[in-house]
């Protein structure tokens, strides 16, 4: 035969070839003259389009993007820019046309590109890609003034949690693993302006919270009892090195802990849920 053919070629790609003559010399074949080097540049694949009209919803810590269908694409895979490494990786793929981008961060740009794909075999190939978008989260509605401190739901939501315990001028400062968010801010506690910190898992569910209250003794008898009202008389007392006082409530999933530091005239009340 005068031909061959080549497979498993890249498309739009450029490849090089000789080919000689051989002549059979007993078992074996004899190369003669090579010919002329010959480069052959393969057809570029026609790709889907990229997705068009990419529009965006947003609110303070999620992002909604949703485009036009791309015909004969099979799914979408959404990309995030990480500004740390300066490239857009893989975020999520979808089957439909909206992504709702989740657990980002108040009144900041964020940058998006999205592509269409096709499903070769078990896998999906990706098509033409689409330009950068820029949107940016909202504000966050932060509160200026402290307001009444509301019992959070371990496992709730930041989104929820803030806006709904009374917390006013908060800070957001990650821990060391920078899994867990701790936002800390001021809340009013029986009249008494007071420091609440919560603290999130990687999941952005409410894993904890403590409360620093500034008082007198009197009036840390008075909130104690209040304690005891709501989480009734099956504690224990303890004295401490750091605590003149603690009473302990424990409970299946969470514990929580009432101190009085005489040296600052603080009481402390600490809430941890073991269940998230």
């Amino acid at each position: 035969e005068n031909y061959c053919n080549v497979t498993g070629l890249e498309s739009g790609t450029t490849y090089k070839f000789k080919v000689a003559a051989l002549v059979k010399s007993g078992s074996s074949y004899k190369v003669q003259t090579i010919s002329s080097k010959l480069s052959v540049k393969t057809d570029k694949e026609d790709l889907l389009e990229a997705p068009k009209n990419i529009k965006a919803t947003t609110a303070e810590t999620s992002i909604k993007l949703s485009w036009d269908e791309v015909e004969l694409a099979d799914a979408y895979r959404v990309y995030k820019y990480n500004s740390s490494t300066g490239k857009y990786e893989s975020y999520k793929s979808i089957s439909g046309t909206s992504c709702t981008v989740k657990n980002l961060s108040s009144g900041t740009k964020y940058k998006f590109k999205i592509v269409a794909l096709v499903k070769n075999g078990s896998k999906y190939k990706e098509q033409t890609y689409s330009g950068a978008v820029s949107v940016s989260t909202k504000a966050s509605a932060m509160r200026t003034t402290p307001g009444k401190f509301e019992t959070p739901d371990f496992g709730a939501k930041s989104s929820t949690v803030l806006k709904n315990c009374g917390i006013a001028n908060y800070t957001l400062s990650s821990t060391s693993t920078s899994s867990q968010k701790i936002y800390a801010g001021d809340v009013l506690f029986a009249g008494y302006k007071s420091r609440l910190m919560l603290m999130f898992s990687s999941k952005d569910q409410l894993q904890g919270y403590s409360l620093a209250i500034p008082m007198s003794y009197s009036d840390y008898s008075t909130i104690l009892s209040l304690c005891k009202e709501s989480w009734g008389s099956d504690y224990t007392l303890d004295y401490s090195s750091d605590y003149d006082l603690e009473y302990k409530w424990f409970f299946r999933n969470s514990g929580i802990l009432v101190t009085y530091d005489s040296d600052y005239k603080t009481a402390k009340l600490i809430a941890v849920s073991t269940k998230y």
